[in-house]
């Protein structure tokens, strides 16, 4: 309901005091330049003044003074006008009135409707409250032409009085929580005030090209306004006959500018996004008056006219003030005013002082103002094509900034658990260190060698867990915990120090070797088998071999108490390849031991022995876990590819699924190869799957190829698909009746599915335009925040090609308002379509559940 308030308050406020046109013809055309540069100066007092008043009072508040102040200037016009004497001097002060009363007004509703409307509304929204401001100007146009002929044009001031009165009447009920409230200010000087918003323009490069759009495209049509004046006093040499005509056409403009409005402005913003849409009208010009400079007639300034008028508050307007939504809020309030009256202003004036110079002082011909409009137009081309660029960068930046209140959150939480660390128990310790281990440990850097000291075994082991894979070397504090009496702590310690072997130093691992305690001579065996995996004669010359031989001979490997040692054997086995103990790899890849059975995966990989290959193919459905993906990966994607073919042949979904995380480690074209097949498998799992794994090589190794049209294609076919299980499950087996186990076995099915389905289209978008963050939209989307959803879905919306656009953007919407089913395009599917779609689906989990529940509910056979 406030909503439609605001939008009838902008038909009604947005309406001219008068028409341009009586003024113009009172005025005379010769004297408009001087007009503009009385505009600009007014302008700039207004600015000063104003600029005060929105750094102390709300948006709401500074409206209704605002429009008091201006009821009462309409109604001191209106009585000095019924005078002779001040007839002419009260028409060039009205004027300048009228210039910063339009700007002033529609800057202030512009404002409110930014705070009114989130993204994904405004550019709904936009276009219809754009209807107001043309409508107004229609209105007064008409009654202009209307009154001039049978009364005097004064009483529409006192008309526009009423209509202002009865606003702010209206916008009194708007309700404040709609309205941002303001932030306390800093108090600063009058001179401070003038000069901040030049600074917010300044650091911004997005508000200085909208600035720059602002004052060319203001300064091409205050130009086109003279020529339009200029031809038609050639053509019409009577005063009623000029008012008639002016009367006339400033209607018409406005009429067409309604027509397009209504029926264009939407579509044409939401196909083309705002960047292209903002072009529309520069070009639409620059057509115009290139024909006007080779012909100089009356109808090319009329058509010049008509699309600078017509375009300006439909679609230009709408794309203008969408440029204006990322703009943080506290800067939007000290900059919005600022660019709508003293930009536009400054521009109005600068055209005065040219045209002034032009005409008067030197007495060019006609064609020279024809051609610095030209000049003007061009340059606005040039800014709203880089705008375009930029916009998306911002509204990147403005979602990120509007989701770093859920990351200052975190940041409070680290911040607690850096302070367990001091004063928390073993528990809290614990868990603290778990919560570490996918972040950064810079902070942590001084408290870790207290924390390898600790008597607590598991906090010791905790502690190696976190810094295992980091970049950070502590191999100085954790070597002497290969002398731990516990062994869990002797066995991550070196897990550690073998990942971290190349910041051990040679002659210390060649003296751990000879002289080291046992632990120490296995560290320096693994250590150096990986460093000459590929070089036999070195290890020979080492006796690696030798070495291992005598461990396994005097330990006993099956003991629970030596599994740091079987680890420490299995590492160097499958660094050095040494084939006399693969019996030992076999034994134990069965292991009950998840731990030691990792290892043996990991150290039959290493060896790439065909023996090994085809041992850890047959157990691939049961193990799912990293290590097992990595150790299978060193086994090459040329043997991978006939095995993947092998599988696709005999229809084995369960090791399909597991193909792609072990292609994503291999970074080559034949594993780009593989995982675009899968990409195309009927499973969604394995599609999910293969298309994540591709978005992982491409983020890792950007040089390898991924075939675009393809990448294509299956966007728009995962588009289709999801569309149509939508509409499956809201439109068809959503509005069933009855209700069984199987039916909501299915429905819950269905949703997991198009969840999953958007995560692939995501994927997709991620490997097609990499420099997009698109994985990062998508967090947005799926936030609890509906207005970073909305805002994530409108930068979609401008980045996205139409036909990507058109298909997969009201499934997102869709996902991120699941509460509304109208988002979905709706499909006419009978319910023998639905079940033959279901029961054949290229998903075997959809066929299953769907069988199970047609079984049972006979609805398309009744």
């Amino acid at each position: 309901m406030q909503k439609l308030i605001f939008l009838l308050i902008c038909t009604l406020l947005l309406i001219k005091p008068t028409a341009n046109a009586i003024f113009l013809s009172n005025l005379g055309v010769e004297n408009l330049p001087y007009v503009y540069v009385g505009v600009a100066l007014a302008a700039f007092l207004v600015t000063i003044f104003y600029g005060r008043f929105t750094s102390v009072l709300e948006t709401k508040t500074l409206f209704i003074r605002s429009n008091l102040i201006c009821i009462a200037i309409l109604i001191v016009m209106g009585s000095l006008m019924w005078f002779a004497w001040a007839k002419d001097i009260s028409a060039v002060l009205l004027y300048l009135f009228m210039s910063i009363f339009g700007i002033l007004s529609a800057s202030q509703f512009w404002i409110l409707a930014n705070q009114l409307f989130n993204a994904r509304e405004a550019r709904k929204y936009f276009g219809i409250i754009g209807m107001g401001a043309i409508a107004g100007g229609i209105v007064g146009g008409y009654l202009a032409s209307i009154v001039s002929s049978f009364m005097q044009s004064e009483m529409l001031l006192f008309l526009a009085a009423m209509l202002l009165g009865f606003a702010i009447f209206i916008i009194r009920g708007i309700e404040v929580d709609y309205i941002a409230p303001a932030e306390q200010p800093v108090q600063q000087s009058a001179f401070q005030d003038i000069l901040y918003p030049f600074e917010l323009l300044n650091n911004s490069r997005h508000l200085k090209y909208l600035a720059l759009i602002l004052a060319l495209s203001v300064f091409a049509a205050k130009t086109i306004d003279y020529q339009f004046g200029y031809f038609a006093t050639k053509v019409f040499v009577n005063e009623e006959d000029l008012t008639t005509f002016y009367g006339f056409w400033y209607s018409t403009f406005n009429l067409v500018s309604l027509l397009i409005q209504v029926f264009l402005t939407t579509r044409i913003v939401g196909r083309f996004g705002v960047g292209y849409s903002l072009l529309i009208l520069p070009v639409l010009l620059l057509i115009n008056v290139s024909l006007l400079l080779f012909v100089p007639v009356l109808v090319f300034a009329i058509t010049t006219k008509l699309s600078d008028a017509s375009l300006k508050q439909s679609i230009n307007k709408a794309s203008v003030e969408l440029m204006m939504l990322p703009i943080p809020e506290d800067i939007k309030s000290r900059t919005k005013t600022f660019l709508d009256v003293f930009i536009d202003s400054l521009a109005t004036g600068v055209s005065g002082i040219i045209l002034i110079f032009v005409i008067k002082a030197f007495d060019l011909p006609n064609y020279i103002v024809t051609t610095i409009i030209l000049a003007a137009v061009l340059g606005w081309v040039f800014f709203a094509n880089r705008i375009r660029t930029e916009y998306k960068s911002v509204f990147m930046q403005s979602l990120r900034v509007r989701s770093s209140k859920l990351i200052s959150d975190e940041q409070s939480i680290i911040e607690r658990y850096l302070a367990i660390f001091e004063q928390g128990n073993d528990a809290q310790i614990i868990k603290a260190l778990r919560f570490f281990k996918n972040r950064s440990v810079s902070n942590l850097v001084p408290v870790i060698p207290s924390l390898l000291s600790r008597n607590n075994a598991n906090i010791v082991i905790e502690t190696l867990e976190m810094i295992m894979y980091k970049p950070e070397n502590f191999s100085d504090e954790v070597l002497p915990l290969l002398r731990h009496e516990n062994p869990n702590v002797k066995i991550s310690a070196f897990e550690y120090l073998i990942n971290h072997q190349e910041k051990l130093k040679p002659e210390f691992l060649i003296n751990l070797l000879n002289k080291g305690r046992q632990d120490e001579r296995l560290t320096a065996m693994v250590a150096f088998a990986k460093e000459f995996q590929n070089d036999p004669r070195t290890l020979n010359v080492l006796r690696i071999k030798d070495r291992l031989k005598n461990v396994i001979d005097k330990t006993d490997l099956n003991d629970p108490g030596q599994t740091h040692v079987l680890i420490a054997v299995l590492k160097a086995i499958g660094y050095g390849k040494i084939s006399d103990f693969y019996d030992l790899i076999e034994a134990h890849m069965g292991n009950t031991n998840q731990r030691i059975r990792n290892h043996a995966f990991m150290a039959a990989g290493h060896t790439q022995s065909t023996r090994f290959f085809r041992a850890l193919i047959e157990v691939m459905p049961v193990e799912t876990n990293e290590l097992f993906h990595k150790a299978l990966s060193r086994f090459g994607s040329q043997r991978l590819k006939r095995v993947t073919d092998r599988l696709i042949s005999e229809n084995d979904i369960e090791k399909l699924r597991h193909i792609p995380s072990v292609m994503e480690n291999i970074p080559d074209q034949n594993a780009i190869t593989i995982l675009q097949k899968l990409s195309r498998y009927d499973d969604m799992l394995v599609r999910n799957n293969a298309i994540m794994s591709l978005c992982q090589l491409r983020d890792r190794y950007p040089l390898l190829v991924i075939n675009e049209e393809m990448i294509n294609d299956l966007l728009l076919e995962e588009a289709r698909y999801n569309n149509t299980l939508l509409n499956v499950l809201i439109n068809r087996i959503g509005n069933e009746e009855k209700v069984d186990i199987y039916k909501e076995e299915l429905m819950e099915l269905l949703k997991s599915k198009i969840d999953a389905n958007l995560t692939i289209i995501f994927n997709l978008l991620h490997i097609k335009y990499p420099p997009e963050e698109y994985l990062e939209i998508y967090d947005y989307v799926n936030s609890p925040d509906q207005t970073l959803r909305n805002n994530a879905l409108e930068y979609l919306d401008n980045i996205l090609g139409h036909d990507l656009k058109k298909k997969i953007i009201p499934l997102i919407e869709f996902h991120a308002r699941k509460d509304n089913p109208e988002m979905v395009e709706r499909k006419t599917m009978e319910m023998d379509e639905v079940e033959a779609f279901l029961c054949h689906n290229r998903d075997y989990e959809i066929r299953s559940a769907a069988r199970k529940y047609f079984a049972t509910n006979h609805s398309t056979m009744d």
